[in-house]
């Protein structure tokens, strides 16, 4: 009698398994959003769920599948549309994720601190009382909102954790999720990999 390898046969698997059917999703690793300023018409909400389907550890190549949803709601009615991008299929896919780990991260401002860490002069405290931004840091509330949620660590710490960004236009995280949209582009499929 003669044994296969484990890992020929989780690969088989897989193969057999990616050849029938979609990919199966097992853990979903972040995603990212954004969403029009509720005063324009139409209103767009542009979800992107960022999922692993395979992994090294099965004896497969890494496999990252992106599930976007886009909600369009105008005053005739509200739409929703869920098109598919997978890592197989989409070059740019890798390149834009990898892109998140030189992303200026947000600077905690916490309750009571001088703002921004002791750099406000007065002329910048009395614009930021009276409209709720200041120089170049103003807040831009009529142009959207922009998200990103992604898994992440502490490298000292050596421990994981996570991170929401979430931010108007005018952010590094805006930009961002932007570039990520038009780099992606070409990849949208209307069938889940």
């Amino acid at each position: 009698m003669t044994r296969t390898p484990l890992a020929a046969v989780v690969a088989l698997g897989l193969a057999t398994t990616a050849a029938a059917g979609p990919l199966q999703v097992f853990d979903t690793w972040g995603s990212f959003r954004a969403e029009s300023s509720a005063i324009v018409s139409p209103h767009t909400t542009d979800s992107v769920k960022i999922e692993r389907a395979a992994g090294p550890e099965f004896g497969a190549a890494e496999v990252w599948v992106l599930e976007r949803t886009t909600v369009t709601e105008r005053d005739t009615g509200r739409t929703s549309e869920t098109r598919w991008a997978d890592s197989r299929t989409c070059p740019p896919l890798i390149p834009t994720l990898a892109g998140l780990a030189d992303l200026e991260p947000v600077s905690i401002q916490p309750p009571g601190a001088p703002w921004p860490r002791g750099r406000m002069d007065a002329a910048t405290a009395r614009e930021l009382r009276q409209h709720g931004g200041g120089g170049g840091d103003r807040i831009i509330y009529d142009a959207g909102t922009y998200e990103i949620e992604a898994q992440g660590h502490w490298p000292v710490a050596r421990m994981s954790g996570s991170v929401v960004m979430r931010s108007g236009a005018g952010t590094p995280a805006a930009a961002w999720v932007t570039d990520a949209f038009r780099a992606l582009e070409p990849c949208w499929r209307d069938t889940r990999p």
